[in-house]
């Protein structure tokens, strides 16, 4: 009777380190998620801003020869906007954002169907679906390449 219970238990202590795999993932993919549409809009308010002045900077230098000081000033402004754009590689970060979210999301998946397919109360399945799945959470941890987004840190098991 002693050995069911220690099954039991082994059974249950898998299952709780597998739907810890499923909370985590969750909550990894919406930080990636939101860093993602964080990096979007850097993108966009860093590079929109960037094109119009350069543009008004060549229309105002070309309208005479005493906008020569503003069509400089604006091209300075335009210049540094692109600078601090190629400085972020906000459209790297965010495709890399991008590609941890789907790691995880698919993390989340693989485990809920380990949950769904855990042998009925037997340890071996699920002992080599967690297995599985830790080499899984590793490879989401790694997803997107090493300019994770300072909240994103690598959390351990």
């Amino acid at each position: 009777m002693s050995e069911g219970l220690g099954a039991d238990a082994q059974v249950q202590h898998l299952r709780a380190e597998i739907e810890r795999i499923v909370a985590e993932s969750q909550t990894q993919a919406g930080q990636a998620r939101w860093w993602t549409g964080f990096w979007r809009v850097t993108h966009i308010v860093l590079g929109l801003p960037a094109v119009v002045l350069a543009a008004l900077s060549g229309a105002t230098g070309l309208s005479s020869a005493d906008a020569r000081i503003p069509a400089a000033v604006l091209a300075l402004v335009a210049a540094a906007l692109t600078a601090g754009a190629g400085f972020l590689r906000s459209d790297a970060r965010a495709s890399a954002s991008r590609a941890r979210t789907n790691a995880w999301r698919q993390l989340e998946a693989e485990a809920r169907m380990v949950l769904a397919r855990d042998g009925y109360g037997q340890a071996a399945p699920l002992v080599e679906g967690l297995r599985h799945l830790l080499d899984r959470r590793k490879a989401a941890l790694d997803a997107g390449g090493d300019d994770a987004s300072p909240a994103e840190g690598n959390q351990t098991a």
